[in-house]
């Protein structure tokens, strides 16, 4: 490995019972020539009811916290206080254990954190369509750009991201847990990070090749207090976005948002259908 990499930890969350996940995912990094380090999830299954109800008083999600939902936020938190403490590292790259690597991640990781961008605190790796936004760079591997933007709109998911230590430090101090903890993400205002995304996740790394990770999970949406939600995010989104760029550039680039969700939806139902 080249200097570039020993500067970047890499872990795996992973719940104890699920030993055979972490089976599949030790053969998918062995076969792409890496490392990482296991820890330990939080199980939703083991937190107390008390612990439960003392989270959801205090939440701004528009229903009632899962277990699971808990479990897998405050393993995420536990393990950038263990990546801070036990490591002098600058980044972290770090996965759940769904993962599916492709067979250049150890050369785009290495032509990331080579290239970091200013001012990122956390790069997310973008799954689906390429995230519409302002394009911060082009970082070049092999055989394809990887392409780095600031979005307009950040992807929900836990799957895997990278982060620095200043992010790390910055999402400990300022992420009480109040929401899910992917639904946070998407809440850069509030903890004073800037997140950005790879163009195409599916280049690197890819959630399709398995089930999706025991760690968290969600139940059903009640439809009413969901609307509201979104109408608030949308609102406190757009004001944010318009801070940064101004209104012109805001608007044009969700309507540009907006259109490609309609593609991939159309693109969706083409697919399911051949």
């Amino acid at each position: 490995m080249s200097e570039s990499i020993k500067n970047l930890s890499i872990y795996v969350i992973n719940l104890d019972r699920s030993t055979s996940r972490l089976e599949e995912v030790e053969k998918e990094f062995e076969e792409k020539g890496l490392s990482f380090e296991r820890f330990s999830a939080i199980d939703g299954e083991n937190l107390s009811e008390e612990h439960i109800q003392r989270i959801n008083t205090n939440r701004k999600w528009f229903m009632p916290l899962e277990a699971g939902e808990i479990g897998c936020y405050e393993s995420h938190m536990n393990l950038l206080r263990h990546f801070l403490s036990q490591t002098k590292n600058e980044y972290a790259f770090i996965c759940e254990d769904d993962i599916e690597l492709d067979d250049q991640i150890a050369e785009s990781l290495e032509a990331i954190i080579s290239d970091w961008p200013d001012q990122c605190h956390l790069l997310k790796n973008y799954a689906g369509v390429i995230p519409v936004g302002f394009l911060i760079k082009k970082i070049p591997i092999s055989n394809k750009n990887i392409c780095i933007f600031d979005p307009i709109k950040i992807t929900a998911g836990t799957l895997c991201h990278i982060i620095n230590r200043e992010g790390a430090i910055k999402m400990i101090d300022n992420m009480p847990l109040k929401r899910p903890f992917d639904f946070d993400l998407k809440h850069p205002w509030e903890h004073k990070l800037n997140i950005f995304q790879t163009d195409d996740l599916q280049n690197d790394v890819t959630s399709y090749g398995m089930e999706m990770s025991d760690i968290g999970g969600r139940k059903h949406k009640p439809f009413w207090d969901h609307l509201i939600y979104k109408i608030n995010f949308y609102i406190q989104n757009t004001t944010y976005n318009i801070q940064r760029w101004g209104l012109t550039k805001t608007i044009r680039l969700s309507f540009q948002y907006r259109f490609n969700r309609i593609k991939k939806k159309i693109n969706s139902k083409i697919n399911s259908r051949s």
